[in-house]
């Protein structure tokens, strides 16, 4: 990240943990920061892959490690092979196989939403049926208090994308 060693040590002692099995300082997952110093440990790999987006006309979107290619016109079948070269010169790998190529008129599926063709969003079917088994738990007579906060965990990240989903039981759950 281009600052002094000294510095360096002591931010890195502050937001990473020791793996004792393997004696390798680790990013928490899950930590507030793990996202924002996965970002920031790549920037120049993620400026790179901007850069030849734009060169080829496309929208580049980021959130954590997926990425998203957008445009108006044909992405070619092959345009992720530039972005696995530029992945494995950072020593990262690249899973081929979450690839996806969506045309204008399918719903697609980005980090967990659901874009529909007239770009609605909408929750996977997945995450609806987790919710609503959590929920049938959280509300059975022996929940515990853990099944609840779980539910409701649930219901909040669901709510983000449709506000409307599943008031009746976060009420009930309150």
């Amino acid at each position: 990240m281009e600052m002094a060693s000294d510095l360096a040590h002591i931010l890195t002692n502050f937001s990473t943990f020791r793996d004792f099995s393997t004696n390798i300082q680790k990013i928490p997952t899950g930590s507030c920061l793990s996202q924002l110093l996965a970002f920031w440990s790549y920037s120049d790999m993620f400026d790179k892959i901007y850069e030849l987006a734009v060169l080829n006309n496309y929208i580049f979107s980021l959130y954590v490690d997926d990425m998203t290619f957008s445009s108006n016109s044909l992405i070619p079948n092959d345009f992720h092979k530039k972005i696995e070269e530029i992945l494995n010169s950072k020593g990262l790998r690249f899973k081929r196989s979450k690839v996806c190529y969506y045309s204008a008129n399918q719903s697609k599926e980005i980090t967990g939403v659901i874009i529909t063709p007239d770009k609605q969003l909408r929750v996977p079917n997945k995450r609806l049926k987790e919710t609503s088994k959590a929920i049938g738990k959280a509300l059975s007579p022996i929940a515990t208090q853990s099944d609840k906060v779980s539910a409701l965990g649930k219901i909040n990240s669901i709510q983000q994308i449709e506000s409307q989903i599943f008031k009746d039981p976060a009420n009930q759950l309150n």
